[in-house]
């Protein structure tokens, strides 16, 4: 039998990438989109902190993956972190802020810390590095580890890969505070871009450069997404060495 992947981003924007590069078929039922070359392939969004939960719990039910890629941008928390963004980080360990929980995984030396909303502030970020020895946060690992965990169906079988991409940094949290503002902006016109950029709440220059900030972060996701997914599918296993690898059980 041919592993069953599914890789979930927690936004479109993050997914879109792939779907523009590859083929991919909407399957209405679940809600998915499922690769052409790899029948197995599945990929969807979950929502900003899986906030369409019962819709990804029938898909885990329905499906019963093999492989969970938990893919997209985290953000960094210590400005003094010389990680550049779009590096790959490299998960040891995921921690729940609201109970505290941890996943342990790996190999990896990097924990990452998932909130229940978005953390902006440079002085909460370093919070929240001080008090979990965290260097980057998200809004989807714990709450998908648990959720896969929780399914005795999956328990015993399913390895959840953590790829998550190095995206916003301490200093630039003035930016990335209205980042909502420039959600689809490549398929906004030349006009809608400039009415965006004129309004955007920390100015027109200020805008152009979380564009091109996300940029970046979104290439090096879609390629290392790519590279990942398409491995394993081809190779029908966990790579040998593979990083950020962990079984979720309660």
């Amino acid at each position: 039998m041919p592993l069953t992947i599914l890789l979930l981003t927690g936004i479109k924007e993050e997914l879109q990438g792939l779907l523009d590069r590859h083929p991919f078929e909407f399957e209405k039922e679940l809600r998915i989109y499922r690769s052409r070359r790899y029948r197995e392939l599945y990929v969807r969004t979950t929502g900003p902190g899986v906030t369409k939960r019962k819709e990804i719990q029938k898909v885990l039910e329905d499906i019963a993956p093999d492989v969970v890629i938990s893919a997209g941008i985290a953000g960094i928390l210590d400005e003094k972190d010389k990680i550049e963004t779009g590096q790959v980080l490299r998960i040891g360990e995921v921690i729940r802020k609201s109970n505290r929980v941890s996943y342990p995984g790996g190999p990896g030396r990097d924990r990452l810390i998932t909130v229940d909303r978005p953390v902006h502030d440079i002085l909460d970020k370093l919070d929240l590095a001080t008090e979990f020895k965290a260097r980057a946060c998200d809004m989807e690992a714990a709450i998908l580890l648990d959720m896969v965990g929780a399914l005795p169906a999956l328990t015993q079988k399913t390895y959840v890969v953590m790829l998550k991409i190095a995206g916003d940094r301490p200093e630039d949290s003035s930016l990335y505070e209205y980042e909502n503002h420039t959600w689809g902006w490549d398929k906004k016109s030349l006009w809608q871009k400039a009415v965006t950029a004129i309004k955007f709440p920390a100015g027109p220059k200020a805008c152009i450069r979380l564009i091109r900030h996300k940029r970046k972060a979104l290439a090096s996701l879609t390629k290392e997404m790519e590279l990942l997914a398409y491995k394993i599918a081809k190779e029908q296993s966990i790579p040998p060495g593979l990083k950020s690898v962990f079984i979720p059980h309660r």
